[in-house]
This record gives C-alpha cells, sequence and structure tokens, in this order.
C-alpha cells in the first residue's frame, strides 16, 4: 500500500478517534469461525520490525504478514494482510480487544462495507487506536491496518491552552 494511502487511512482513523465514533457494523457474511491461518512469520521477528511507539504485547492476527509500519507525528500505523476472510479477522479482534487490558469501544462499517474499523483502548495506559479490516480483491484475504495515537495526541495540557484575555469593546 501506499505511503499516501495509508496517510489518508490513518487520518480516518485518528479522526474517528477523536470524534469517539460508534456504530454497529456488519461483517462480509462468514458464519461459522474457522480457527486463523497460522502461516506467519513468528511474531517475535516481526516486532522488531515495526515503528517506535507500537505497543508491547498488542494483539496480532496468526497468519498475518507484515507489510510495513509508518510513525507520523501523532500516530503509529501498522499494515498486514491475512490470508483469511474479513469476518474470522474482526472475530478475533472483538475477542482479543474485550480482553484485559484492551477494551473494544466502538464498531463501525464504512465503504459499502468494504472496511470494518474497531476502536480500542488500552485500559492499563490510557492507550487508544484503530483496527481497520478492509476485504481484499477475491482470494486475497483481508488488509489489517492498526493505527495508535502517540501519547499526548488530541490532549492538551494548561500550558498549551491559551489563557482568554479581557477585551475592550466599549
Amino acid at each position: 500500500m501506499k505511503p499516501k494511502t495509508l496517510f489518508y487511512i490513518g487520518m480516518i482513523s485518528a479522526l474517528l478517534l477523536a470524534a469517539g465514533a460508534a456504530c454497529g457494523g456488519d461483517d462480509d457474511g462468514g458464519g461459522s469461525s474457522p480457527t486463523p491461518s497460522e502461516t506467519s512469520t513468528p511474531r517475535a521477528s516481526r516486532q522488531a520490525d515495526f515503528p517506535d511507539g507500537f505497543p508491547e504485547g498488542f494483539p496480532l492476527y496468526p497468519g498475518a504478514a507484515y507489510e510495513q509500519g509508518l510513525r507520523y507525528e501523532s500516530q503509529v500505523v501498522v499494515l498486514f494482510t491475512a490470508p483469511d476472510v474479513r469476518s474470522m479477522v474482526a472475530d478475533f479482534y472483538r475477542e482479543r480487544l474485550q480482553a484485559e487490558p484492551w477494551t473494544l469501544a466502538s464498531e463501525m462499517a464504512i465503504s459499502n462495507n468494504q472496511t470494518l474499523l474497531l476502536t480500542f483502548r488500552n485500559e492499563a495506559d490510557g492507550g487508544r487506536g484503530t483496527v481497520s479490516l478492509s476485504v481484499g480483491a477475491p482470494g486475497a484475504g483481508t488488509t489489517i491496518s492498526i493505527i495508535f495515537a502517540l501519547p499526548g495526541f488530541g490532549e492538551s495540557s494548561p500550558s498549551d491552552t491559551p489563557t482568554p484575555e479581557p477585551s475592550d469593546s466599549r
């Protein structure tokens, strides 16, 4: 995926994080929940390639291949491809993002139900982010984009907040 596309995915996700969007979404119609594929490189070797800011211990879909990761000023974006259909990948993240320290905050389908966004929080450290699951071409599996807001993104401290000054309106 091109860096410009990553940027747009990241920006959409950041806006959704900031807005706290919460909608129900439909998956791609998968009925049963087979076991995810187990064909990827072990997580330990992929973790070393991730950009700084990717949280240790975040659940990674088994069988997903690491594609690339980028760090922006306000977020980290990491892309994977999974050989399985989106409904299987979504079920994995729905389950894992409801186990401590993670909390699934919302779910929303966009782009004619071609993309599913799952927003989450880390209750232990206050981290938050979005897992975006996009349907690939027929037989191509699922694209997984994981976007984490870096500490301080969307927050302001008292020193960053301008102090209103009285105006002389006579």
